[in-house]
């Protein structure tokens, strides 16, 4: 691999062991995958939950040299008793992320605590190279903002934070961007008319077909917004491993269909229609149980637009008795939310606000004092970890976020989709 001076200086301990350390992992990274240099990072995010040994070693004398934020815990570290964690697990894990905290502040790291850092600054520039945590944010930056993001999770990113260098290699090199297969809606589908849920299932089933493939959404022929953009794109990394998909108008590198193929032709193409998407439903929903225990939203994290809808449909309605309604966001959206006034109505129906959280996914559901038997919510990638993340033990409704919370508010869920029926 052909390093810069600059590049040796790092690797020769120049600025500090840590630093070194970082590079000596990059470069063999890099080697696995067969790269020839390595390219400057510009944005990062990182995950917790590294060995704390490790970390002590890795931030002696580092700083990052990206714009770093940090990704969600399991449980939202000072509401902890109202989600209702096990004291003895909180302890245990609480003393694990004290020991943490000083080097995160040592390295410089933001301590936002979302999984949609994007939606709090950390917003890459189109074709600047990065690397986020997270399949979900991989996802959104490689797809949406355009950046060129690797897929290799884990501790990668705090080393990119660390030294600002990545591999060139993966998704970073423009010949590997290129869609590999192209999903179509059938007409009669009318993907117009599908709401965020709807989109999160068609996206299910996209990942489910393509896995680990270059995704190319063709005759789409409606808009996104962020939220609905999120919501479709999501589940193509749980159900699959897509890190990448081109929808054709919408996104940079997909201005036209042939500039999102490149050179490559015969790509295979799949139609999606209403028997897809219904077969994907039936997936999510584990239960057709009525009777919801909890419902959770905001995975990924909600945003102003969510929390104000939400506050129109809670306003002067009350969670049933027994029943619990958990929204996750990150502090930012809460502290924006707040001076908004669309908490209030919120909390005053009886919803508990969770913050630094990653909602259903990262949810310790063996370590509640009181498992819910049932949840609801309106996240494709929720419904798919909380059935799996539990050991099949929490069983899931999958719904529209209306259906959902006219469920906690009612008592009884009802789904007015067209998909089961």
């Amino acid at each position: 691999m052909k390093l810069t001076n600059e590049e040796k200086k790092m690797l020769d301990g120049g600025y500090g062991s840590g630093t070194a350390m970082a590079m000596e992992m990059v470069v063999k990274w890099g080697e696995v995958y067969g790269a020839e240099k390595l390219v400057d990072v510009t944005h990062t995010h990182t995950s917790t939950g590294e060995p704390v040994e490790w970390l002590k070693k890795i931030s002696e004398g580092a700083k990052a040299r990206t714009y770093s934020t940090i990704h969600p815990f399991p449980f939202d570290l000072k509401r902890w008793e109202k989600m209702g964690v096990k004291k003895e697990y909180v302890e245990k894990q609480m003393a694990y992320y004290n020991q943490c905290f000083p080097y995160y502040k040592k390295l410089g790291l933001i301590n936002v605590y979302t999984c949609c850092p994007y939606m709090v600054g950390n917003i890459p520039f189109y074709k600047s190279y990065t690397n986020f945590f997270g399949s979900e944010a991989v996802l959104l930056v490689n797809s949406l903002f355009g950046s060129r993001n690797p897929r290799v999770g884990g501790p990668a990113p705090l080393l990119s934070a660390i030294t600002g260098k990545a591999p060139y290699c993966d998704l970073l090199v423009e010949e590997n961007r290129y869609g590999e297969v192209i999903f179509e809606p059938d007409p009669s589908l009318k993907p117009e008319t599908l709401n965020n849920a709807d989109l999160g299932a068609f996206g299910y089933y996209v990942g489910y077909v393509a896995q680990e493939r270059v995704v190319v959404i063709n005759n789409l022929a409606r808009t996104l917004d962020f939220e609905s953009f999120k919501y479709f794109t999501a589940p193509m990394a749980t159900s699959g491993s897509v890190a990448l998909c081109h929808i054709v108008g919408i996104t940079q590198d997909a201005p036209t269909l042939q500039a999102a193929l490149g050179k490559r032709t015969n790509v295979e193409k799949v139609v999606v229609g209403k028997k897809e998407i219904k077969e994907m439903w039936k997936k999510l929903n584990t239960t057709d149980s009525d009777d919801v225990d909890l419902v959770a939203l905001g995975c990924p994290n909600l945003s102003i637009p969510e929390l104000k809808e939400l506050a129109e449909q809670l306003e002067g309605k009350k969670v049933k008795e027994g029943k619990k309604l958990w929204l996750g966001m990150g502090d930012d959206m809460l502290n924006m939310a707040t001076r908004m006034g669309l908490i209030e109505p919120i909390e005053k129906a009886g919803a508990t606000i969770l913050t630094g959280i990653c909602n259903g996914p990262l949810t310790p559901w063996d370590k509640l004092e009181d498992k819910p038997k049932v949840v609801a919510t309106d996240s494709v990638k929720g419904a798919h970890y909380i059935n799996a993340g539990s050991g099949m033990a929490v069983k899931v409704r999958f719904g529209s976020t209306k259906d959902c919370v006219d469920s906690v508010i009612t008592g009884k869920y009802v789904d007015t989709g067209r998909w089961l029926s």
